[in-house]
C-alpha cells in the first residue's frame, strides 16, 4: 500500500474484500444446508437475502421474528436450500 502509494498508483484491493466475503458466504451457506455448494452454482441461481431492501423503513418489520415459543428459527442442514 504505502509503495503504491508513494508511486502515485491507485491501490485498490476491492476484489480481495469481495471474493473474501464471498468465501464466507459460500461457507456459510455449505454449513446451513449441509451439502456441497459451488461458487459457480451459488453465483447463478442464489437467494436474494435482502428481498425488498429497497422499501425498508425505521418502521418495517424485522424480516425474522421470533416463534410462538419466543425461539428465532435457524436453518437446518437437509432443510434449508441455499438455492432459490
Amino acid at each position: 500500500l504505502i509503495e503504491a502509494l508513494m508511486r502515485g498508483e491507485i491501490y485498490n484491493e476491492g476484489d480481495y474484500g469481495a471474493m473474501s466475503t464471498f468465501t464466507a458466504i459460500l461457507g456459510r451457506e455449505a454449513c446451513y444446508s449441509g451439502k456441497v455448494v459451488r461458487a459457480d452454482a451459488l453465483m447463478a441461481k442464489g437467494r436474494d437475502y435482502c428481498p425488498g431492501v429497497d422499501g425498508y423503513t425505521l418502521k418495517s418489520p424485522p424480516p425474522t421474528v421470533p416463534g410462538a415459543d419466543g425461539r428465532y428459527p435457524v436453518p437446518v442442514p437437509g432443510r434449508y436450500s441455499p438455492y432459490a
